[in-house]
């Protein structure tokens, strides 16, 4: 026999990995079966994080677990994204992220003019904190008016009202109000990463682009629909078109 011997230098990394897995049981399956599903689950999320693990140029990453209710879809879909790379603290963001939900969109056949593996956009199984309320009009009664429309919002958004936040608008902010209200809709689908403004944000963006004079900045000085669409194309690029009826 002969023994070989060739020193070598290696390395071991550890990863963190959260499992997360959703699992689709039936109503009446007995609970001894419920352990083998989860198992296959657990079994298979393992081998997407294994996947996942890899970043470009080789770089390890730890990996992050999120579950995206898809209107195509009874279940939740679970996707395994690559999360933070190794010795950075920073967290890969969506930006970065486009490459890997560009072929997931091929892959489960979506279409591509509206964002829904965005980490924004996931399943969230906890109550939200109670600070605002989301979709106030689903709980509203529903009264026929004579001649008139029902028209409803696709999708979520925070309502933003007078006097939240500790923050004194009353009379005077009702359009800042809507606008934030407005912001949180394209927040939550996953269109922007760009926190809601602030009223002082609002009015800062109205004097950078010429709008208003720099003593706007700071006051109690009301808004209307023109300087929202104002905000909107200025701090998210996004063009807003008028109909005006007569």
């Amino acid at each position: 026999p002969v023994l070989s011997y060739d020193p070598a230098v290696s390395r071991q990394v550890g990863l963190e990995l959260a499992v997360d897995v959703v699992a689709l049981l039936d109503v009446g399956m007995p609970v001894r079966e419920v352990a083998g599903v989860l198992r296959e689950g657990i079994t298979a999320q393992l081998r997407a994080m294994s996947d996942a693990t890899l970043w470009k140029d080789g770089c390890l990453c730890s990996t992050a677990v999120y579950h995206f209710p898809l209107p195509t879809q009874h279940c939740p879909v679970t996707v395994v994204y690559p999360h933070t790379l190794l010795g950075q603290r920073e967290t890969l963001g969506d930006s970065q992220l486009l490459e890997t939900r560009e072929g997931l969109h091929r892959t489960l056949g979506l279409p591509r003019d509206r964002p829904f593996l965005r980490t924004i956009n996931r399943q969230c199984f906890t109550k939200p904190d109670g600070t605002r309320l989301i979709n106030p009009h689903t709980a509203v009664k529903h009264t026929e008016v004579p001649g008139g429309t029902v028209a409803l919002v696709q999708g979520s958004y925070a309502y933003y009202h007078y006097m939240q936040d500790r923050f004194n608008d009353g009379t005077w902010g009702c359009a800042y109000r809507s606008l934030q209200t407005l912001w949180s809709w394209f927040l939550l689908q996953g269109y922007t990463e760009k926190p809601v403004p602030s009223h002082r944000d609002i009015q800062q963006a109205l004097v950078d682009v010429g709008d208003k004079e720099p003593s706007l900045v700071g006051s109690q000085q009301w808004i209307g629909s023109f300087e929202v669409s104002t905000c909107f194309n200025h701090l998210m690029a996004v063009e807003v078109c008028w109909h005006i009826l007569f």
